[in-house]
């Protein structure tokens, strides 16, 4: 180590010499004026620390919002309820978010993750907005900080979607398979809502006359009696799920300006054999096909006021890319689906538009009882598209046979008597997939 020689000690003690004896207060007028500097960009400091932590909480608050607004969809909840628990869990996160400015975007906005959000229907996006008072930094800044964060929470799907849902939610044998029916459901699940309150089970799979069930999973918000049934992906039935939405309780009903009877509106009946053409429009009192007749209804939307779709007496109807709403202008009668006599029909749903993969649609103006919608009678049916009644039952009976790659029943009870086999290879059919089982996950 190098020693100091006598000069170097010498210049060295001169210096604090001087410096302890000044007098002029140079030295202490510079900190005095440097002080205010130091300590200001020492508090911007902390203050910039502590906006971040404020970003981190919003973000936290957000995440937990997103995730908590994704198990409402999976649970079926209402857009009401799904935002106001998207916000509870916010300002659970963090109680100062409670003057935040919360917003709850379902679909989400178009984003680096969702560039697509036709593609992404169940996932949600949290934006949360919280502002900042500025302290040191009020000082260079004309107003307080505004923090925004956001998050997208999303469903991960762990089962084949639903070709069959009861939408009911009480009550026994809500979905139903009796009578020596063997039914088939390929790639696909059968789910009921009932809780079986008073009963004890929401599916009831009755093995009499040897009935079976084959289908990739059985879900039961209630119980089941599953003797009978076959599950390939699920090792049993399964009990106990959540509430699944009703996948088309938004779509509206048709305007009332194409749906009431006059005068330029009457019903429509075939029965004397030949083939006949007919084009959308409302029918008052129904369509009535019968005695061997063909009848080919040409694409589009067709409003049946007040009357049934009756097909019956070894008759054929031929539909393509159509719509059949049902509905009651007047509140006196909303009719049935009537297929029966040994019929054979074939039909798809449209695969655009309001209506898309929806065959059959009953309103929601239609509140009156009365038999279910029935297929019977040795009825042959290929079907692509979805049975749509949400307060009415649909009956498969009498030997009927339905068929289709794509067939989805959403109704308040289903019974099978007749057998048929159902498949959910629905890509491009328009159809909206009914899935089971979710977890919300954070995806952006």
């Amino acid at each position: 180590m190098e020693r100091l020689t006598g000069n170097r000690r010498s210049f060295l003690s001169r210096i604090g010499h001087d410096l302890a004896n000044d007098r002029g207060g140079v030295i202490i007028i510079l900190f005095a004026l440097m002080l205010p500097i130091l300590v200001g960009f020492i508090g911007l400091a902390v203050e910039v620390a502590l906006w971040y932590q404020h970003r981190r909480n919003i973000q936290s608050a957000a995440d937990a919002a997103a995730i908590a607004a994704a198990y409402e969809i999976a649970e079926g909840a209402s857009s009401t309820v799904r935002d106001a628990t998207a916000r509870r869990e916010a300002q659970r996160n963090d109680s100062a978010l409670a003057d935040a400015d919360i917003t709850i975007n379902k679909p989400p906005a178009i984003s680096t993750v969702y560039n697509d959000t036709s593609t992404y229907p169940n996932a949600v996006e949290v934006s949360v907005t919280k502002q900042v008072t500025a302290l040191f930094a009020g000082y260079f800044m004309d107003s307080d900080l505004s923090i925004s964060t956001h998050a997208v929470g999303d469903l991960n799907f762990s089962a084949d979607p639903a070709c069959v849902l009861s939408l009911s939610s009480s009550g026994s044998g809500t979905v139903n398979v009796a009578g020596g029916a063997a039914v088939t459901m390929t790639g696909c699940t059968v789910a009921s809502n009932s809780d079986g309150t008073g009963t004890g089970n929401g599916i009831t799979i009755n093995t009499v006359g040897g009935a079976s069930l084959a289908a990739d999973c059985v879900n039961s918000v209630g119980g089941t009696i599953d003797n009978g049934v076959t599950t390939s992906v699920c090792s049993s039935s399964k009990t106990g799920t959540p509430v699944i939405a009703d996948p088309y309780e938004d779509i509206d009903d048709p305007p009332d300006e194409i749906t009431a009877c006059d005068g330029d509106h009457t019903n429509f009946v075939h029965n004397s054999g030949g083939t006949e053409t007919i084009d959308e429009e409302t029918f008052c009192n129904g369509i009535d096909v019968s005695g061997g007749s063909t009848l080919v209804m040409n694409s589009g939307l067709y409003i049946i006021d007040e009357g049934d779709f009756k097909i019956s007496g070894n008759s054929n109807v031929t539909a393509t890319n159509v719509t059949i709403v049902f509905t009651d202008s007047s509140g006196n009668n909303c009719g049935d689906l009537q297929l029966t006599g040994a019929s054979t029909i074939d039909m798809t749903a449209q695969t655009s538009g309001t209506y898309s993969g929806i065959l059959f649609f009953r309103s929601s103006r239609c509140s009156d009882a009365g038999a279910d919608h029935t297929f019977a009678g040795g009825t042959t049916a290929e079907i692509t598209g979805a049975f749509y009644f949400p307060n009415k039952g649909l009956n498969f009976s009498g030997g009927t046979t339905v068929t289709g790659s794509c067939v989805q029943i959403v109704a308040d009870t289903v019974n099978f008597t007749g057998s048929g086999t159902l498949g959910s290879d629905c890509d491009g059919t328009g159809v909206n997939d009914i899935f089971i089982t979710a977890a919300g996950a954070l995806v952006e």
